[in-house]
């Protein structure tokens, strides 16, 4: 069969489609899992070479139609299936690499959910461009779905069979993921959003913020508590702190679809008395600890107060040095 109807395009734009809102609406269904193959590693590779080789291989023109010089023309141009195919699956690689490039650059990072949408948005570019580009082009030198049987056979199994092993693999892969190191990560950051301007000088009164993160990569929702406990290091006694704060969230493990695996709040605090204080932030994990839950203005000493330091499941402090 032979048509010169941008079938190619209209299917690549429906499995990027299919795929995407699969991947939103059902995370974990097979469709998802069969279509992302082709979705990261075929349709980016082909859609542009599509845009830059909009043409039939030189064997297929029709030649009947044109002049001899005109078909020589074009001959430097067309390119049969076998090298459109290669470029695909190579040009895809390079597209998702530098997408991801430049994602790093954004606020967006290389997550997930941004590289499958800007993908997303170069297959429909791609498309889009592809389309105009072969439509502009006489009918005797639109791309035609045509296999070439005049190579070699052997030589064309054997692509066939290589192109089949390696799909099959990545495909077994990318539907059982290896799961790598499983850990929380717990972190503070000034109030800019990063690692340098802590607020650890203060005068009595005054308000200091950071902001607290928590980054789920256990592989499994987990409940966390996050307390604030300050502690007066001026004061020469038994340790002696106070609840001030605590928080309760549910996240489910980093890189799943539609789910909340990360979370941050802005917390601010300010000290009525001068000293130096050091600002225990305390991470427990209410799923395998079972932590003495304190209500908030709890004053706990002693070795009381140390065994609860000791039995978080993360724990963070903050030097501040409290002037009058």
């Amino acid at each position: 069969m032979e048509t010169t109807e941008p079938l190619d395009l209209y299917l690549n734009q429906i499995i990027a489609t299919v795929f995407l809102y699969t991947s939103f609406l059902f995370p974990n269904s097979i469709i998802r899992k069969l279509l992302g193959i082709p979705y990261l590693l075929f349709l980016p590779g082909y859609n542009l070479t599509a845009v830059f080789f909009p043409w039939n291989a030189p064997h297929e023109k029709d030649n009947h139609n044109d002049s001899p010089e005109a078909n020589v023309e074009r001959d430097n141009y067309g390119i049969g299936w076998i090298e459109r195919l290669s470029l695909s699956f190579g040009l895809s690689l390079i597209v998702v690499i530098l997408i991801g490039l430049g994602l790093n650059y954004t606020p967006w990072g290389i997550r997930l959910i941004p590289v499958l949408v800007v993908n997303y948005l170069f297959i429909s570019l791609t498309t889009l461009l592809a389309f105009f580009r072969r439509s502009k082009l006489p009918e005797g030198e639109k791309l035609l779905f045509r296999v070439d049987y005049n190579l070699n056979k052997k030589v064309t199994l054997s692509l066939v069979i290589s192109i089949i092993v390696i799909t099959a693999s990545i495909s077994f892969l990318f539907m059982t993921p290896r799961q790598g190191e499983k850990y929380t990560e717990f972190y503070l950051l000034d109030p800019e959003g990063n690692m340098e301007n802590y607020p650890t000088n203060l005068t009595v009164g005054e308000q200091g913020r950071v902001i607290i993160g928590i980054e789920n990569h256990e592989y499994t929702e987990v409940p966390y508590r996050i307390e604030i406990w300050p502690i007066n290091k001026s004061i020469k006694a038994l340790t002696s702190m106070k609840l001030v704060w605590f928080y309760e969230v549910t996240l489910d493990h980093w890189g799943k679809l539609n789910t909340k695996a990360q979370w941050e709040r802005t917390y601010t605090f300010s000290f009525i008395q001068n000293g130096t204080y050091k600002v225990m932030f305390l991470l427990f994990r209410l799923d395998v600890q079972n932590p003495l839950l304190f209500e908030e203005g709890r004053v706990i000493t002693g070795i009381k107060a140390e065994s609860h330091l000791n039995s978080s499941y993360r724990i963070l402090h903050l030097w501040v040095q409290v002037d009058r």
